[in-house]
């Protein structure tokens, strides 16, 4: 059976990043596989700098562009228009 954990936030700033790698850290030392998914990162072109240090600190073998949904600039273009 699949289980998650969401970490969520209301803002930047909120320590998200600090608490999933908490939550990897403590994770790896009990559960036979984790994984990492962040559905939002600020830039697809360039590496997002916490889904590389969990990449690379938990051994996970997906690549890159799995881990991660869509950038910043996407989400901002879903949002309504605002005159």
């Amino acid at each position: 059976m699949t289980q998650g954990i969401y970490i969520v936030g209301a803002e930047p700033g909120s320590g998200k990043s600090v608490i999933a790698l908490g939550m990897m850290e403590m994770l790896s030392g009990s559960m036979g596989k984790i994984g990492f998914f962040r559905p939002v990162v600020r830039d697809e072109k360039k590496p997002d700098p916490i889904t590389s240090l969990i990449i690379k600190r938990y051994g996970l073998d997906h690549p890159y562009d799995k881990l991660y949904g869509c950038g910043y600039d996407v989400t901002h273009d879903m949002l309504p228009e605002q005159g």
